[in-house]
């Protein structure tokens, strides 16, 4: 029996590091008015990190 390294597990590796990170950031707090917005911007770079990660390995592999 071998064990091998799937390749898939790098962007999987990226996904799981990058929607960790924009979940478990902790808010700041903010003002009387109004909520903290950047969870959401973090979130979003969180998704696009991902996104592209898995293009890469789509066009490579």
């Amino acid at each position: 029996m071998t064990v091998t390294f799937a390749w898939w597990a790098i962007p999987a590796l990226i996904t799981a590091v990058s929607l960790s990170w924009a979940v478990f950031t902790p808010m700041k707090p903010s003002g009387d008015y109004g909520f903290d917005i950047m969870p959401l911007f973090r979130f979003g770079a969180a998704v696009i990190g991902s996104l592209l990660a898995w293009l890469v390995w789509a066009l490579i592999f």
